[in-house]
């Protein structure tokens, strides 16, 4: 399902799980690790400070220093000794430009990212970089929070709305879940509080609950649908709360290895799971995020 696999790399613990993370699933789906190191142009890796003495315009791994070499020797290792093909990529230039340059040039199909790089000026994963490529790239993005990688894919949560959005991430989680032969969960959210009339607060009519509570169980049931075409393993769960709260509370309970939601994408619209959500979630950290975007 995945052919190519690009990891946006600082050279942070972080940063590395992810790359790890990647090379783990690049392995499961036959796939190819592309290793973006981005350098930018007032930034000089072997000290951490701004230097008068800059990178070159066309660096290469030994320019970026021992930590940047042996992080990156690590990663190449690694997919080596998973047999999994990788090739490292250098370049010059703002983070969020050189990552979206290289997954269209690549051809990529997947980005996996830390999200919480190195504090200070180091810092090319953390926070900022990770949400402006869930908001604009138009591939999945498998934010990884450090600094573990992923050992295995078992579980995979799948929070749903019953959009169209939502549905396409179901189909999408129920693929990757294949590959793995991981249990899917479907989990719907039943937010009374935001029923509440003017968002007060206000207690909502119960009929009103119910309806929804029927609605979200439909929704969760078309997740099992797309878990059964694949013959999976599947469990489901109506829960009332705010989303986030929610999908947190259940990804603890369950320990779950995957949440997968979908996102807005570069011409999308937020909704209840698209966008806003998901980005709490991976700022949450309780479990690494599989990002889909929808085509609007």
């Amino acid at each position: 399902m995945y052919d190519s696999i690009v990891v946006p790399f600082d050279a942070s613990e972080p940063a590395e799980a992810a790359a790890e993370t990647a090379v783990r699933v690049a392995d499961i789906v036959d796939a190819e690790v592309s290793i973006l190191a981005v350098a930018e142009p007032s930034h000089y890796p072997r000290t951490g400070v701004v230097s008068d003495d800059p990178l070159p315009d066309d660096p290469d791994r030994e320019d970026l220093g021992t930590h940047w070499v042996q992080a990156i020797g690590r990663v190449e290792a690694a997919a080596a000794d998973a047999g999994v093909s990788s090739r490292t990529t250098i370049e010059m230039g703002a983070p969020h430009e050189r990552i979206e340059a290289h997954v269209d040039r690549v051809g990529a199909d997947l980005v996996a990212m830390g999200t919480h790089g190195r504090t200070g000026l180091d810092r090319l994963l953390l926070g900022s970089v990770t949400e402006r490529a869930l908001r604009t790239l138009d591939v999945p993005v498998l934010a990884v929070p450090g600094p573990d990688a992923v050992a295995a894919v078992d579980d995979v949560l799948v929070p749903t709305d019953g959009s169209a959005g939502s549905e396409r991430a179901a189909e999408h989680a129920c693929a990757l879940a294949d590959a793995c032969d991981a249990t899917v969960h479907g989990l719907a959210v039943v937010d009374v509080q935001s029923m509440a009339t003017g968002g007060t607060g206000a207690i909502a009519v119960p009929d009103i609950v119910d309806a929804l509570e029927e609605q979200r169980s439909n929704d969760v049931e078309r997740v099992g649908e797309h878990a059964d075409a694949y013959g999976l393993d599947f469990e489901s769960r109506v829960m009332e709360g705010t989303a986030e709260r929610a999908i947190s509370d259940y990804a603890r309970e369950r320990d779950v290895d995957l949440i997968a939601m979908g996102t807005h994408g570069r011409e999308g619209v937020r909704r209840f799971f698209l966008g806003s959500v998901t980005e709490r979630t991976v700022r949450d950290g309780v479990a690494p995020v599989l990002a889909i975007p929808i085509a609007e």
